[in-house]
């Protein structure tokens, strides 16, 4: 077994460093510290080793000047020099680490005498230190030649080789080629076609070398056996020598070696097809192979299909899984190939064509088929598909923006095609999603598309447009939202607050704008004074507090509102809106300072208050009328209706208050015509005991009860009094009460508490208005009454305190007794 040596160009780079210590007095320029000078020799081994074919003494290493060289550090090109002839005596460089690379020729020249050399070494350049780098250039190409033995050539009247790499075109060898030929490192096909002599038939065999290796010889010896009739090749590199044998008997060689039968294009002339595009007809091509079908070889030349990771090369008869999954990817489909190889097949190129991608000078797509059968005949007539892809002018405009929670947008599409092909994705979960699309309309090379999202969209999307491996970006960007703040109903606004509610155009708008920070403002209408108050904002809600507070009237404001929008973007509310804050307004004689009293003629001991000026209408009312009902001017031992025990004001004035003159008493007190002031209880008379009252409302005389409640159109938040109390006995206590109903005389918010213990100073209290039901205030009242448990409503000592003994003139009953003073509504 015969071995081949690898043919080494060996390259010496001699690298000196002359550093500080060289200056002018040798002609050399000083440097500065931390730099080195480089001086390069570049030395070759101008011989090859143990090569012992024919076409090594012919051939001539190349010239050491004419290398590329080149300096890099950490991967990034610092110098380089075409050709090592133009590199100067001397060059400096800084202190590092660097690589030195050499090569001559290029991977992709293909053919004879056209060797491809490389090779590098890394250095350090070290301060104050000389450096000596060696490089060795290895050949990095695979170098073939062939020989026909004196025996085939005597068998056979004409024979020629075809050899080529992956994906590059054939080169021919022909019978009395004696050069090496170099090719790019992998899989090798070789074509032999051969004619016998005395008018013998010609055929085309094949073989392949899957992977051929860089720095390999490969030498193909081809000879004849003529006693067996069999052709036998032998290949070798500097590893092995693998032998091939043909049947090259007449029989064989009369045998028909595979063909081609193109449909819809002829072989070698192009096809002008836009790009996305199907061809107007089916183009396929059929397979026939009597001897069985044992490869079926694509060639492709497509820069488009290539960088999309399409290979230069696939046996179609014989694809690895990861293949078919390819092909099936491509659409491009066949019969008769893979698992089920048979004598005939179809290989199918119309939904494939669609994928190739015109590409400016660039776009000519060749794909060539190359059968053998299992006389390892290969087909004698090239079938070629050329497809030239033509510019389908595809491309898009910016997608139209649609409004919050739309579902489907328009996107102006321009192509030079079929706008059906189009197709979309969005973005979504993290990964690209398929979005379906409707054509609309077209004129022209102009269409309108719409998309359809699977959900609403609250933010801008990306998409992606596709046509066939082309694709665009875009976002589709929303409309602002269109949106308004305001007051619902009349009820919404307060005296210092307001309820606002967050209003979209609609309901995919409102949720938007609801999840978004909205900053309302007011200013006094007609004024441009804006003020941005205290808020709270809860969803769709928006309330807003510490508006001026205005006893004397209600005063309306404009509402204006932004909402910050997911690209930190503001967007004013579509429009203004009015507000009417309720008058902060307080009930007349609050303060306990306006009173007045009657006595009805002839009364002398007796009296009848009012809670307001003489002549004034009350707000505040008692139960007087009531207490003072049985009262008369006799004041004898049997008529004692003069009396004030038996005529007596539960509330009255009192000049003990907190601020101001005065302030009400309200006391428990007893009354009634018969009344007397016997010294024994058991046969004293207190026909009634009535507890005191102070009220806002009025004393309905024919049911001589309260009506309570008075006009009123604000909402207060609390109603706060200062009280001091003197229960009678410790089982007594005090009630207040506040309620403010609507117009249908609904309650909106009550409070009624109960105090009990005595109070000897004024105390301030609150009563808290919970409003638990909405609408607009119509009236209020304030009840205050001495006693609230009717155990202490009985004739006894223990509640009433009674007049002196056979008293007959101002003496009273008067049981627990309430102060009140400077009531007050809040507003919050």
């Amino acid at each position: 077994m015969r071995k081949n040596k690898t043919t080494i160009l060996t390259l010496l780079a001699v690298f000196c460093f002359l550093l500080s210590g060289c200056d002018k007095d040798n002609g050399k320029q000083s440097l500065t510290n931390g730099q080195g000078r480089l001086s390069v020799k570049l030395v070759t081994d101008n011989s090859t080793t143990n090569v012992t074919t024919r076409a090594d003494e012919n051939e001539t290493l190349p010239d050491i000047g004419d290398f590329k060289l080149s300096i890099l550090q950490n991967g990034t090109v610092q110098t380089t020099w075409d050709k090592f002839s133009q590199y100067p005596d001397e060059v400096s460089y800084p202190t590092g680490t660097y690589t030195l690379q050499a090569s001559y020729g290029q991977i992709h020249n293909e053919g004879f005498n056209m060797p491809y050399f490389e090779g590098s070494e890394d250095f350090t350049i070290k301060d104050g230190e000389n450096t000596d780098v060696t490089v060795t250039c290895y050949l990095a190409n695979v170098k073939v030649t062939t020989e026909y033995t004196e025996g085939f050539q005597k068998y056979f009247s004409d024979h020629s080789a075809k050899i080529n790499s992956e994906g590059n075109s054939a080169i021919t060898f022909t019978k009395t080629e004696t050069r090496a030929c170099y090719f790019k490192p992998g899989k090798l096909t070789v074509q032999l076609s051969i004619t016998k002599r005395d008018g013998g038939a010609s055929s085309t065999y094949a073989t392949v070398i899957n992977n051929a290796q860089a720095r390999h010889h490969y030498r193909f010896k081809f000879d004849v056996n003529a006693g067996s009739s069999t052709l036998s090749v032998t290949f070798s590199d500097e590893v092995d020598e693998v032998p091939l044998e043909f049947n090259v008997s007449d029989e064989a060689l009369r045998m028909d070696p595979p063909f081609f039968v193109p449909t819809g294009f002829q072989s070698g002339e192009a096809l002008n097809i836009k790009e996305g595009s199907a061809p107007d007809s089916p183009v396929s091509v059929y397979l026939n192979a009597r001897s069985g079908i044992k490869e079926c070889r694509l060639i492709t030349s497509s820069a488009s299909l290539l960088a999309l990771g399409w290979p230069a090369e696939i046996d179609l008869a014989n694809p690895t899984e990861e293949e078919s999954a390819l092909l099936q990817s491509f659409n491009l489909t066949s019969k008769g190939l893979g698992a089920d190889k048979e004598n005939i097949a179809t290989i199918n190129f119309t939904e494939f064509i669609p994928y190739l991608e015109y590409i400016e000078g660039n776009s000519e797509n060749t794909f060539k088929l190359i059968a053998q059968d299992y006389l390892q005949k290969v087909n004698e007539t090239d079938v070629i598909l050329k497809i030239n892809s033509l510019d389908n002018q595809f491309a898009i405009s910016e997608p139209q923006a649609i409004k919050l929670g739309a579902t489907t947008f328009e996107i102006p599409v321009t192509l030079n095609g079929d706008a059906n092909r189009v197709k979309a994705q969005y973005y979504a979960a993290g990964t690209w999603q398929d979005l379906p699309l409707t054509l609309l309309s077209s004129e022209g090379i102009n269409h309108r598309m719409q998309a359809q999202m699977p959900t609403t969209l609250t933010a801008s999307s990306p998409i992606k447009i596709i046509c066939g491996r082309k694709e665009k970006t875009a976002t589709v960007n929303l409309l602002p939202p269109v949106f308004e703040v305001k007051a619902t109903s009349t009820a919404d606004v307060w005296a210092t607050k307001a309820t606002l509610h967050i209003i979209g155009e609609d309901d995919a708008t409102t949720n938007y704008v609801k999840n978004r920070k909205v900053t309302v403002q007011y200013a006094l209408k007609g004024t441009e004074n804006w003020i941005t108050p205290a808020q709270t904002q809860s969803k769709d809600v928006i309330v807003i507090t510490g508006l001026p507070k205005d006893a004397d009237k209600e005063n309306t404001y404009t509402i204006k509102a932004v909402c910050m929008d997911n690209d930190n973007t503001t967007v004013d509310a579509k429009a203004i809106s009015e507000i009417t804050t309720e008058q902060a307004a307080q009930v007349p004689n609050g303060d306990m300072e306006d009173w007045h009293y009657t006595r009805p003629s002839g009364v002398e001991y007796w009296e009848v208050w009012y809670a307001c000026s003489s002549g004034a209408t009350p707000v505040w009312n008692t139960m007087n009328q009531l207490t003072t009902s049985e009262g008369g001017t006799s004041t004898s031992v049997t008529n004692r209706n003069g009396c004030r025990y038996s005529a007596n004001s539960g509330t009255i004035q009192t000049t003990d208050m907190h601020t101001g003159t005065s302030a009400a008493l309200i006391r428990t007190v007893g009354w009634g015509g018969k009344n007397n002031a016997t010294a024994d209880w058991n046969t004293r008379v207190c026909a009634n005991i009535t507890p005191g009252e102070l009220y806002i409302g009025t004393y309905d005389a024919s049911s001589k009860s309260p009506s309570y409640g008075y006009a009123f159109a604000s909402r207060p938040s609390k109603v706060s009094f200062y009280y001091k109390y003197a229960p009678k006995n410790s089982e007594d206590y005090f009630e207040a009460i506040a309620v403010v109903k609507d117009a249908s005389g609904n309650e909106l918010a009550k409070v009624d508490i109960t105090l009990k213990g005595e109070m000897n100073s004024y105390t301030k209290k609150e009563l808290a208005l919970n409003y638990t039901a909405t609408g607009k205030a119509a009236s209020i009242y304030i009840v205050f009454k001495s006693s609230a448990n009717p155990a202490c409503w009985t004739k006894n000592g223990n509640n009433l305190n009674p007049p002196p003994t056979f008293n007959l003139s101002n003496g009273e009953y008067v049981g627990s007794q309430l102060y009140i003073d400077d009531i007050e509504l809040i507003y919050e």
